[in-house]
């Protein structure tokens, strides 16, 4: 009798969990695309950009570095993003890997780097139909980045200082 008590609690609860899903996979679907990054990402926050980015590195406000932890033959490789912002959300797309016209050696991460809009309190990122959400707080003295639900997308570090000359 416990064995058939203990079975159907099992089976509940698979059922359950079977049938909850991300809000991400509601809230989002209509930017999910079958064509996805197959790599787990690394993702930090700068206040400029990094050297090796193609984005105007003298622009002014936060930036969202995101990188490969899978290496490649070459460390100029890409990442193909599309952003969208809805309300205090960034939504980042991950695509695919670019391949450089002009092979750089060593090997390395592919990258790619994400202006983050002034008002934006939460980053999801889309990988396929996967979602990932961070919550992002930013105080006079250091940024916050705080995981809410991850998948395939770790943050090198959930709080990082400001820098003394751009603190206002």
């Amino acid at each position: 009798m416990k064995e058939r008590v203990l079975y159907i609690v099992i089976v509940v609860s698979a059922l359950f969990s079977a049938c909850s899903h991300d809000d991400a996979d509601t809230l989002f679907a209509e930017y999910a695309t079958p064509q996805a990054l197959l790599s787990d990402i690394t993702i930090s926050l700068a206040e400029q950009t990094q050297a090796v980015d193609s984005i105007y590195a003298n622009e002014e406000g936060f930036y969202l570095y995101i990188e490969t932890t899978e290496y490649y033959p070459y460390c100029n490789y890409g990442i193909l993003r599309s952003t969208f912002q809805t309300g205090d959300t960034l939504l980042v797309r991950l695509e695919d890997i670019v391949k450089p016209s002009v092979n750089l050696s060593p090997s390395g991460p592919a990258i790619t780097s994400v202006k983050i809009p002034e008002n934006t309190k939460q980053i999801v990122f889309l990988r396929g139909h996967n979602s990932d959400r961070f919550e992002l707080q930013i105080e006079d003295d250091a940024l916050l980045l705080q995981p809410v639900s991850t998948s395939f997308t770790t943050a090198e570090h959930m709080i990082y200082l400001r820098n003394d000359e751009t603190t206002p």
